[in-house]
């Protein structure tokens, strides 16, 4: 795979009183737009713990989707991806 010459990322942390509230949902709708609409970004990653349903879920809805598995200390780890629609 070739290098690409930046790395673009999409990352959210919440305490848990702020879960289920679709603040995720709606900050990572307004990312997307803005990186792909304004930043003119070709595409995103994104990743989770694999067993993360919930973000998976939000991460779908903004429009990832599974780009490939791995292990992170141990982990079982999903990275995303959103190219760009044409």
């Amino acid at each position: 795979m070739e290098a690409l010459p930046y790395y673009y990322d999409l990352g959210y942390r919440f305490t848990q009183k702020y879960w289920g509230k679709g603040y995720a949902t709606e900050a990572s709708a307004a990312l997307m737009d803005y990186a792909f609409n304004k930043l003119k970004i070709p595409c995103v990653y994104a990743l989770i713990e694999a067993d993360n349903l919930k973000s998976r879920r939000v991460l779908e809805k903004v429009g990832f989707h599974e780009d490939k598995p791995m292990t992170i200390d141990g982990v079982p780890h999903v990275q995303f991806k959103a190219i760009k629609p044409m």
